[in-house]
Parts: C-alpha cells; sequence; structure tokens
C-alpha cells in the first residue's frame, strides 16, 4: 500500500536540493544549515527511496522487462524532463557538442546527470535485486559490509584507470549501496533486530564521522572517494543515510499517528506530500532555474539567505503545476 512517509521524505529532498543549488560550496552558510548531513546527501536519499519503490514492484509480481512496464518507466523519466532539455539546447546550443549534450542530461542544468542515472537504473536494478535476494539469508551487516567493499573496489579501479570526473558523475555504480540499502528497507531483513543493532550503529557512526571530515574538517580523500564535489556524498556516508531512511519508513505508522495527533504539523506533512509527489518535475523545474535565471544573480554571501525562499517559491508552485499537467494529459491520452 502507498506509504506517505515516502512522500514526505521526498518533499524533503525536494527542498534540500533547491537550498543545495542555492547555498552551494562550503562556505559559512553550508556548514551553519548542517547542510553537510542533509542537503549535500540529497541524491543518496533519492537512490534508497527509489530502491525501496522499485522493489516494492518488483515483488509485487511486475513484468519489470515487459513492454509496457520498460514503456511506462521511461515515459515518467523522460517526459517531463524532454522539455527543459530542448529549452537548454536551444538557448545554449552548439552542434559540435550536440550528442554529449544528450547522454550528458544537458550543458550546464544543475543535477541533470541525476536523470542519467535513472536511465540506467532501469536496466541494472533487476541485477542489483537479483543479488539481494541471494544474499538475503546473510545478515544484514554483512550484507552491507559487502556492498561496501563493492563500491571500495569500484572507487580504486575509477582511480587506477583515472576515470574523467565528467563520466565518473554520470554512472549509476557510485551509487548501487544506496539503491541497495533501499532493497533491504524494503525486504525489512532485521533492521531492528538486536543482533543487527550493532553493526547499524557502527556503519552510523562511520557516516557521521566521514560527512563530519569532509563537511566541517576540509578533508578530502587522495585515493578512493577522491573525485571533486562527489566525494561529499560517497559510499562511506551510506550507513547513516540507509539507517535514518529505514527508521523513517519502517516506523511510518508511528510518525502518521503522531501527526492524527498535531493538527499544525500534519499541515506541514501535507504541504510536504504534495511536493513529494511533485518532486521529480520540482527537480526538473530547478535545473532550469538554476541553470538559467540564476546564473545571472549575484549569490555572494548573505544573499542566498534571501534567493532560497524564492527559489522555493518559483520551483515549487511551477513543479507542482507542471506535474498536475502532466497528470491531466495523461488522463487525456486513455
Amino acid at each position: 500500500r502507498h506509504i506517505p512517509m515516502i512522500d514526505y521524505m521526498k518533499g524533503v529532498c525536494a527542498l534540500w536540493v533547491i537550498m543545495l543549488h542555492t547555498i552551494i560550496g562550503g562556505g559559512v552558510l553550508y556548514k551553519l544549515f548542517l547542510m553537510p548531513y542533509s542537503a549535500q546527501l540529497t541524491i543518496p536519499f533519492f537512490m534508497v527511496i527509489t530502491g525501496f519503490t522499485y522493489a516494492g514492484a518488483y515483488e509485487r509480481g511486475l513484468n519489470w522487462w515487459s513492454v509496457s512496464n520498460m514503456c511506462r518507466k521511461i515515459r515518467r523519466i523522460a517526459v517531463p524532463f524532454f522539455p527543459a532539455l530542448l529549452l537548454e539546447l536551444f538557448l545554449y546550443g552548439r552542434p559540435e557538442r550536440m550528442g554529449v549534450c544528450l547522454l550528458s542530461g544537458g550543458y550546464q542544468m544543475p543535477g541533470s546527470y541525476y536523470v542519467v542515472l535513472l536511465f540506467q537504473l532501469l536496466i541494472l536494478f533487476p541485477l542489483i535485486k537479483c543479488i539481494a535476494d541471494k544474499r538475503s539469508t546473510v545478515s544484514d551487516g554483512r550484507r552491507f559490509l559487502e556492498v561496501f567493499l563493492f563500491q571500495c573496489v569500484y572507487e580504486g579501479v575509477a582511480y587506477m584507470v583515472d576515470l574523467d570526473v565528467g563520466i565518473y558523475r554520470l554512472l549509476v555504480f557510485r551509487y548501487v549501496i544506496f539503491i541497495y540499502g533501499g532493497i533491504m528497507i524494503y525486504q525489512k531483513m532485521g533492521v531492528f533486530n538486536r543482533q543487527n543493532r550493532k553493526a547499524a550503529g557502527v556503519f552510523f557512526a562511520v557516516g557521521i564521522i566521514y560527512l563530519t571530515a569532509v563537511g566541517y574538517l576540509e578533508y578530502q580523500p587522495s585515493v578512493i572517494f577522491r573525485y571533486p564535489v562527489w566525494y561529499r556524498s560517497a559510499a562511506p556516508a551510506a550507513g547513516y543515510v540507509v539507517l535514518i531512511a529505514a527508521v523513517l519508513i519502517l516506523r511510518h505508522k508511528f510518525f502518521e499517528n503522531w501527526l492524527a495527533a498535531h493538527r499544525k504539523a500534519a499541515k506541514l506533512a501535507g504541504i510536504l506530500e504534495k511536493l513529494g509527489k511533485a518532486s521529480y518535475h520540482i527537480y526538473v523545474v530547478q535545473m532550469l532555474w538554476f541553470g538559467i535565471v540564476m546564473t545571472h544573480v549575484n549569490l555572494d554571501s548573505w544573499r542566498k539567505l534571501v534567493w532560497f525562499p524564492i527559489s522555493v517559491g518559483m520551483c515549487g508552485t511551477v513543479g507542482i503545476c507542471y506535474a498536475w499537467l502532466g497528470d491531466v494529459c495523461r488522463k487525456r491520452a486513455r
């Protein structure tokens, strides 16, 4: 059944991505608003949620490779995105780089690589799910450690072959541990069992220590997880991200009951739910907003505090309307 907590989480992530692209970098505001523990991890949280929801569709007997399913999922990704891509091509298009632009999701729209990751995940997900099912009898701590070691090997290979950062950012492999974490949450393989709490606590602590080091102590890995910007949301943070997502999702009934008893909080949750349902469309709108409009705005220092609510209002409103328009068009097409 539908879990409202998923929409609440997606709504928060939609706000985070706008915050991240407004208060970008490692300045005072970035640290003051605890963004190394929140907004910087927007895509990892989205990947955990996607792993969870895809696992649910898979377990319900959905034929993943059926033409109808693949066409439906491709439409959900492509239809909202391509108008934004075409607009950017019209404004900034260069014929000699058209192929690169199409494969990388655009010239300068921030976050456009996420769309490229989603297309790859459509192909890769059955493999990740198959591995998760085969290892389902193994303890959660060991399973998580195995995937983490895989990420380390992948990052080590990327380092040894000196993989270009432009290609690295477009490959979904760097998020496998987050996707796998979402599958584990769906499987409910004893995340809160006593024997697994110690392992969960260790991975969570590793995540906190790593995020503090890269976010506040200016630490940058020099071998694995070394890529500029992307090391701030790399695999060592997975224990932190996945455990938080697990608590929120697997204890969603507790939070729903709490919201039922608190009207003001329930109203805020209602807003987050609307943002969550339109989160992908908001994401697309913010690409254009920050890639075209905000490039002409001076965001020095504290002006970012003024532009953040403006950006939230613009991207949120247009994104929700864009999602509503898409729903209307789909219903008429039927």
